[in-house]
């Protein structure tokens, strides 16, 4: 005779589970790199506990100016720096971070004396590095530093991973000051570049689009002009483009804005404080995305060494320091290691309850 299932097992069982879960999928949060322009130093941390988990990847001096940095589709770190010698050749350099140790490459990507692509100073400090999709062809594009006058295309380099890398202009068809923010949208291939031009005190600038499917890329239009409310005093610098969300951050007003790449609207999501601006200066341009949705700037006046948070459901409030760290000095780029997929949590949870169904059919079978 079929006898009922006994209520307290099944309970005892499905409490099982998620302890399973706990012990088969351990907490885990993105992985942050900051790279500082002043120290030259190459840092990391948790997101979900920054101030306790920063850890000293490469000492202070390790770079010269390093003014860029970016995860490789390798999984790597890469390094631009400028030069803070007139007879350094600015160069990109890849880090192999494995725990506290970083593997520094010896190898120069970034290399080569072409005037025509260098432009008149001999030399490109790179501002940005950003990857084209592997199916466009997967080259390294680098975006050209303001503060170094170095004006021009944006560059691609072929064969970054190899021993014999080759650079060339890439972008094309408008000119650009510089291009100190580069972002490729995942969705069609998209190149947005912030095309601002330094005059002193004064930042002034836009963000363009360009077809990178195409090689060269041609100049598509304006996606985020240089006026017009809410954007004042817009000297764009870092981009980040997510699904149809284009985010930018403007060194001039130490803002962080939105654009909806759909509707063409574009939104204040946060600010620095202005008398803070006032006293010291610019102090956002680095922009990365965290896999929260929240985005972290850093600042690059040197005078407060931090990382503010913007989040994802931010509408033009105030930023506030998200982790201030004294060898951050100003800030030269910001690179995140995203949390993998949490497959393992859905395989664990089956698991665990798949357990379960199968004691409660043998304890009804002995029933």
């Amino acid at each position: 005779m079929h006898r009922p299932l006994r209520s307290g097992l099944f309970a005892r069982l499905l409490a099982v589970a998620p302890i399973l879960v706990a012990f088969a999928t351990p907490a885990r949060a993105d992985t942050v790199y900051v790279v500082s322009q002043s120290t030259g130093g190459l840092f990391r941390f948790e997101a979900s506990n920054p101030a306790g988990t920063i850890t000293v990847i490469s000492a202070p001096g390790t770079f010269d100016t390093p003014t860029a940095l970016a995860l490789g589709p390798d999984g790597h770190l890469y390094v631009g720096e400028s030069g803070s010698d007139p007879a350094f050749a600015p160069r990109i350099r890849r880090v192999i971070v494995t725990g506290s140790t970083a593997t520094i490459s010896t190898a120069v990507i970034l290399t080569g004396t072409d005037q025509s692509i260098y432009g008149p100073e001999g030399k490109l400090a790179p501002a940005a590095i950003t990857f084209r999709r592997p199916s466009d062809g997967g080259q390294m594009l680098v975006g050209r530093n303001p503060q170094e006058q170095s004006t021009g295309p944006v560059v691609k380099v072929t064969g970054w991973n190899t021993a014999e890398p080759a650079v060339a202009n890439f972008t094309t068809g408008t000119a650009l000051n510089s291009s100190p923010g580069l972002a490729v949208s995942g969705n069609d291939g998209a190149l947005y570049v912030s095309n601002s031009a330094y005059a002193g005190q004064s930042i002034a600038g836009q963000v363009e689009r360009f077809d990178a499917a195409a090689d060269p890329a041609p100049f598509v239009g304006v996606v985020v002009p240089g006026s017009g409310d809410p954007i004042a005093n817009f000297g764009p610098t870092g981009l980040v483009v997510s699904g149809s969300m284009l985010y930018s951050a403007s060194t001039q007003s130490s803002s962080v804005y939105g654009t909806n790449l759909t509707t063409g609207l574009t939104s204040l999501l946060g600010a620095i404080q202005p008398d803070f601006v006032t006293a010291f200066g610019f102090d956002v341009g680095p922009l990365a995305r965290l896999s929260s949705g929240d985005l972290l700037t850093g600042s690059v006046s040197g005078a407060n060494p931090s990382l503010y948070l913007v989040p994802a459901s931010a509408t033009g409030q105030l930023l506030s320091s998200y982790l201030s760290y004294q060898d951050f000095g100003a800030i030269g780029g910001i690179a995140v290691v995203p949390v993998p997929e949490p497959t393992t949590v859905a395989l664990a949870a089956t698991a665990a309850v798949g357990l379960g169904w199968r004691c409660v059919r043998r304890q009804s079978r002995r029933a």
